[in-house]
Formats: structure tokens, sequence, C-alpha cells
């Protein structure tokens, strides 16, 4: 049995060396709907600098860790990785000390773009929420804060004149979730809610240095934002490559529509996170293997039809 503040160093002692690494969802921090005393399996996200290498370390020290795709060698599951879904491998239901964890790796290069430009909004987007930093990298919390004041923008564009951060929140958790069919047919459908509910003081702390960029008011417990056209063009210059892209396909250029329901902005993230979700679970068939995707995808279901 083991304690939470633990976690870094018994993975370290455990795993190839990682340059930045993070744990996140209801292993970690506590969510509604969860029974007193209930241990998730606890996710984690490493990133590394170079997926082959690490791969080939890990499959000598763990390779109960992996599926039958570990048997063609570590340049095919780094290609694996990489070139498929959103870029993450993971291996999930791994026996760890007195809890099963569900660990992904992602290369250093593509998690910075992704945190940039929002071109799979995977990781990203689980960065939107709040997480527990197990090794830190300057190079990825500098990309981070990109991520995080972009996460507000789309937030705002998405939400009226006037919204409580109850409502802030909700809408910014919500963001890599859109689109993302394992909410129709394998999440809880109150997920992002039950994520917002326990901890919005946590939110508050990862995002409360970057509110006054916004220009928001506070009346009350409630915010106002501004709704003009200067003040959307100055929204819509943080959103990432992806987004902006996909906007400009849609029609004309993004800052000349003067009505924020027009721009699409939640249909372009809708249309990234689609992408990268059906791909990537798709994937986790070959990176989980059959038998333990059918107890993941079980354990899945299972708080679907329980959900509260």
């Amino acid at each position: 049995m083991f304690e939470i503040r633990q976690l870094g160093q018994l993975l370290k002692d455990r795993l190839p060396e990682f340059r930045f690494g993070f744990a996140y969802g209801s292993g970690i921090f506590k969510q509604k709907g969860y029974k007193e005393g209930e241990k998730p399996m606890l996710d984690l996200i490493l990133a590394v600098d170079n997926s082959r290498d690490w791969h080939q370390n890990n499959i000598a020290r763990n390779p109960s860790d992996y599926s039958f795709l570990s048997a063609f060698g570590p340049k095919l599951v780094a290609n694996v990785q990489e070139k498929f879904g959103a870029s993450i491998y993971y291996n999930p239901l791994v026996p760890f000390h007195d809890r099963l964890i569900k660990y992904g790796v992602i290369q250093t290069d593509h998690l910075c773009e992704d945190l940039r430009e929002w071109k799979t909004l995977y990781v990203s987007g689980r960065l939107h929420k709040p997480v527990l930093v197990l090794q830190d990298d300057e190079k990825i919390s500098s990309a981070n804060i990109i991520n995080l004041r972009a996460a507000v923008a789309a937030a705002l564009l998405l939400l009226p004149h006037k919204f409580s951060e109850l409502e802030l929140w909700t809408k910014i958790a919500g963001l890599s979730y859109s689109g993302d069919m394992r909410m129709k047919f394998g999440e809880n459908p109150n997920k992002v809610a039950n994520i917002v509910a326990e901890n919005q003081s946590q939110f508050l702390s990862l995002y409360q240095e970057h509110l006054p960029l916004f220009g928001l008011e506070k009346s009350g417990d409630f915010y106002q934002q501004d709704m003009g056209l200067e003040a959307t063009n100055a929204l819509l210059r943080y959103l990432p490559k992806s987004v902006v892209e996909d906007l400009n396909k849609r029609g004309d250029n993004a800052e000349d529509r003067l009505e924020r329901e027009e721009l699409g902005v939640g249909e372009a993230i809708s249309a990234i996170v689609k992408k990268s979700s059906t791909s990537q679970t798709a994937k986790g068939l070959f990176t989980a293997g059959l038998f333990k995707s059918i107890d993941y995808s079980s354990q899945k279901l299972k708080k679907r039809l329980l959900a509260k």
C-alpha cells in the first residue's frame, strides 16, 4: 500500500526515465459518483524524448505490461504510438502495488505540438483539467501555458455575456470530450459535471493567473465578458492553429464574422476530438490486447449504466 505522494518516485523506480509525467482522473482527484474508499485505476501520462529507446528499455523491464505487439519489437511499438491515433501508447490495467494503473507514453515533441496547436486535443485536453504533476519540465510547462489560455478563450467564445464560475469550468472541462464517440457509448454521460463538481477550487488554482488576461468583470457569483467584435477577435487570436484552420475552412476569415454563434468554434473543436478519439480508441484494441480491451471496456460500460 502506498500514498499518492509516493507515486512519482515509485514510477521512477519501476519505469525507464521520463521527461515529464502526470497523473489525472478519478484515481487522483475526487469525483462525484464514486463510493467512499473506492480505488479507481490510476491514469498516468509520461513524455519521453525517444519513444523507441524508451519502449525497448521498458519491454525488457516490464514485458507483461504490453500486448502481443511487443513481440514485434520496440520499433513497431514506437511506430504504432507515433503514427496512429493521438500519438500516445497506453498500457492499461497494469498491477502496481495495491492498485491498477494505466500509463500512456507520448514523445515530447508530439506533446508540445498538441499543447500549442491542438492537433489531436487528446493529451492537451487532459491538461485542461487539474492534474498531479509527477515530473515537471520547463519546455512542456511553457507549452502548457499556451494550452491553458487557449482553453479559456475557447470556453469564453462558447459562453454568453454572463456566466458563473461553475459554467466556465464546465465549459473548459468539456472541450476535449465534445465529439468524443466514447461519450455516447462507453463513458459516464455525467463525466464532465462529475469532474467539475468536486474540484472547483483546483480549477481556480489552475486558471486564476490566466483569467486577468481576458478582461472579465466579476459581479457577485458571476462573470461578465465583452461580446463585441474587438473582444471576439482578441479571443480568436488565442485559439490554436488546428482550430483556426478548421474555422477558416468553413467560410470567410473567422475575424470577419460578427456573431459568435456563427463562428463554429464548438464544431471545429468537436471535429478535432472526434477524429483523434475514434482512431485512438481503435488503436487501443491492439495496444491493450483483446482481453484487456474487453475488461477495460466493460468497466467503462458499467460506470455508464450506474451513472449518477
